[in-house]
């Protein structure tokens, strides 16, 4: 292959993958249109598919795959910890976001989502229990950016019989009911995993957790040889805040006024800032987010639903556990958080600072 031919083919990635980003790379032959959720659906509900048994027990740390099932459908390919139901026949619908069982069912059966979200007590789950730390998943145009999830709140539509809008839908973020949609600029989020080839760094939420988050995005002023001929810090922070802080920024970052979370159900979660440097390989892209976020406290690895548990987008077994923060400046005072450290392992420094321990500070 000619060097002029590579040349154009780099140029041609990089451009799809800049509109990916812009666009979120959103497959609407597969997710249809979220702006409405009116779902073209590939697959059956639990109640209509007889050729793979749906499991309804929990079983989160479940390798079923399509690998000596029976009768499992034509174009499967499930992986580990998803049910052997992938793409199999269609199915209209229109869902709002009551539809749970519809909703977890299609996703099962595109594993997008892990068989754990099939189970009655998930589907069912009283909304007092759907509150920070709480497992989740969301669905829809601004959930996924080049394969990368996005955590915050994100409104939608819901369209009548007659095809007008009827109600704002709270982003698809299903099993976070109890969290507020905003606090103190904070957002209501839905931190899940991401294992991607060229987007940086691979995060790690197995099941998905119920958080209060606000990000701050600071574009690097490096040039790259991606970057065009007389490049200038000045125009490297402007590509890489469209490419990058587009998508990665969420809330309204004001640390001043977001010093502690919210006590929900008589019980306050930890607060906690950490950095993340989000790189884009094809793009030579580069930025600093920094985060403050309501993470689920512990006292124990047990106390963390991510403990021990495979993760099937990831493809291997959780390493969350119940981590100790940094000490706090002021006092010294440290607290358990339910983390994989792996998230954060590229930051600069790559801890877990603390603002405030709520109801889990460690001795």
């Amino acid at each position: 292959m000619s060097l002029g031919m590579k040349r154009y083919l780099l140029l041609g990635s990089a451009i799809a993958m800049a509109a990916c980003m812009t666009t979120g790379c959103y497959d609407e032959a597969e997710y249809g249109d979220s702006s409405t959720y009116n779902i073209t659906a590939n697959a059956q509900s639990a109640s209509q598919n007889t050729s793979a048994p749906v499991n309804t027990q929990p079983n989160h740390s479940s390798t079923q795959d399509n690998e000596g099932s029976v009768n499992a459908p034509v174009g499967g390919n499930a992986k580990p910890g998803f049910l052997s139901t992938c793409r199999s026949t269609n199915k209209e619908t229109n869902w709002t976001k009551s539809d749970k069982r519809e909703i977890t069912n299609y996703l099962a059966g595109l594993c997008k989502i892990g068989e754990s979200f099939l189970d009655d007590s998930f589907i069912e789950q009283p909304v007092e229990e759907q509150t920070i730390g709480n497992s989740c998943f969301c669905y829809g145009k601004q959930c996924n950016y080049a394969g990368y999830e996005r955590p915050e709140f994100q409104p939608g539509y819901v369209k009548d019989s007659n095809g007008k809008d009827t109600a704002n839908v709270a982003g698809m973020i299903i099993g976070c009911d109890n969290v507020p949609e905003s606090y103190n600029g904070a957002v209501r989020s839905c931190f899940r995993s991401s294992n991607v080839a060229n987007i940086k760094p691979a995060i790690y939420f197995p099941q998905g957790t119920c958080a209060l988050s606000m990000s701050k995005c600071t574009p690097s002023d490096e040039c790259t040889s991606f970057d065009k001929e007389g490049c200038t810090p000045e125009s490297a922070m402007e590509a890489n805040n469209k490419t990058i802080c587009g998508f990665a920024q969420f809330g309204e970052y004001q640390p001043e006024k977001f010093t502690e979370c919210p006590v929900i159900d008589g019980v306050q979660s930890v607060l906690t800032d950490f950095l993340m440097n989000i790189s884009i390989a094809t793009l030579g892209r580069k930025a600093k987010l920094d985060i403050r976020v309501c993470l689920p406290g512990c006292k124990t690895d047990s106390d963390c639903h991510g403990y021990d548990v495979f993760d099937p987008l990831v493809q291997e077994q959780s390493q969350t556990r119940c981590v100790r923060t940094a000490a706090r400046k002021e006092d010294g005072m440290t607290a358990g958080v339910c983390f994989d450290m792996r998230s954060i392992e590229e930051a600069d420094p790559p801890v877990l600072t603390l603002v405030h321990p709520g109801d889990w500070a460690l001795d």
